[in-house]
């Protein structure tokens, strides 16, 4: 999965340029860490904190000063841990202002000092970083696991939502396929996609994603759905990762006749899968499901459908992987709802062109995007009687100015 992110990766990137998202001159930092006046920055918080806590690198100028505090703004949030040291640092307190923690750590040396603040942190330290990441999720745009546009959890939701609601299995063309439509079908397809992100005072912000997904009907009006989706990130030189599992249940509760003018489905759904990053030192695991309605109606040579979604999303433990305790503070409920319009031009038969908008609410706690707007259009055409070519665009946006812009590629087997 991680080759195929990384290839589609490409599409974003041309994507981006073309339409001028390259980084702008002077765009901030990921992580800014302050002490005693000295100033370093970059895109992997252990390397900056280690070299803060043991004086080398940038801070080595901290091994003359008896006492500093330092600062760490993390994803742009500023002083997101604040760490006050003693003795010449071989006494440092670590603080995170927004979850109350507080902890002094004592050693013989600034290594030892060090090595504490990193066993605290694979292991007891984990609860802690959880609820830091969840405060995280609430006021950077930039968050991991929940919170914006491209979040793992809206990664999961938006999946769900264009597979199930929008994006449901046969349009109206393919139910006027009398076999189809009574004997059922088996689907192949992959879907990709690649863009760049827009963020006040960050540049460099790339992402991809794609999913495969095996199902179909099997004629008594129900299928099934299992689908493996994954997201790859490259923001400012970070990178992240997401990857999870999907099974769907399509439900038909109105089926077409021979002019197959009204569908009607719903769609329970578990997901499971989590996010993470070694550069920001964050991730965790949720398991989660709810359900999806697609409604369609179909005149001559136009098909309307509205889709409508509500997920729920709840971080689990997983204790100790690789020496390194994991934790997950979430619990979101998530709303996604629009409408598409498919044109079918007359006198091309095989091709559709689509248009359509869906909005996104996070519910249940705060979200730094807490509502954002997804327009789409695409075109597609279908190269075969069982094989389907879709290429579109979708962007994302969100308040304080925050977009996203990508391009996608559908492609589907009918079996």
């Amino acid at each position: 999965m991680t080759l195929v992110l990384r290839s589609v990766v490409v599409i974003g990137l041309g994507s981006a340029l073309c339409c001028g998202f390259a980084a702008a001159a002077g765009a901030r930092e990921l992580l800014i860490l302050e002490a005693g006046g000295i100033r370093d920055s970059g895109h992997d918080v252990e390397q900056l904190v280690d070299d803060l806590l043991t004086q080398e690198g940038a801070f080595s100028g901290l091994a003359v000063q008896p006492a500093y505090d330092a600062t760490l703004d993390y994803l742009g949030i500023h002083k997101a841990m604040v760490m006050s040291a003693s003795a010449f640092g071989t006494s440092v307190v670590l603080s995170i202002p927004s979850t109350g923690f507080s902890r002094t750590f004592t050693g013989t040396s600034p290594n030892d000092v060090e090595n504490q603040v990193e066993d605290f942190l694979k292991d007891d330290g984990a609860r802690q970083l959880a609820k830091f990441y969840q405060e995280t999720n609430a006021r950077s745009e930039l968050a991991l696991l929940d919170g914006n546009p491209r979040s793992t959890t809206a990664l999961f939701a938006r999946g769900a939502f264009d597979r199930f609601g929008l994006g449901a299995r046969r349009a109206g063309a393919g139910y006027d396929q009398v076999h189809v439509a009574e004997w059922g079908h088996v689907d192949l397809g992959l879907s990709a996609g690649g863009g760049a992100v827009d963020v006040d005072h960050f540049g460099s912000l790339y992402v991809a994603d794609a999913a495969l997904t095996l199902g179909g009907d099997l004629g008594s009006g129900a299928g099934v759905d299992l689908t493996l989706l994954g997201q790859y990130r490259d923001y400012d030189g970070a990178s992240i990762y997401d990857a999870g599992l999907e099974l769907g249940i399509p439900i038909l509760l109105v089926r077409p006749g021979a002019d197959g003018a009204l569908r009607w489905t719903v769609t329970p759904f578990v997901q499971t899968g989590g996010g993470g990053s070694r550069n920001l030192l964050a991730g965790g695991f949720m398991v989660g499901g709810g359900g999806v309605s697609s409604l369609s109606y179909r005149f001559d040579y136009l098909e309307l459908t509205m889709g409508n979604e509500l997920a729920y999303y709840g971080g689990v433990p997983l204790g100790k992987i690789g020496g390194i305790r994991i934790e997950t503070e979430l619990d979101r409920w998530i709303t996604r709802n629009g409408m598409k319009a498919v044109v079918y031009p007359a006198g091309v038969p095989g091709v559709s062109i689509e248009a359509g908008i869906a909005l996104t609410h996070f519910l249940d706690g705060a979200a730094a995007v807490d509502s954002y707007a997804s327009p789409f259009a695409g075109v597609a055409v279908e190269l075969h009687r069982s094989v389907r070519l879709r290429v579109g665009w979708e962007s994302d946006f969100g308040k304080n100015d925050y977009a996203a812009y990508t391009g996608r590629v559908d492609l589907g087997f009918e079996f």
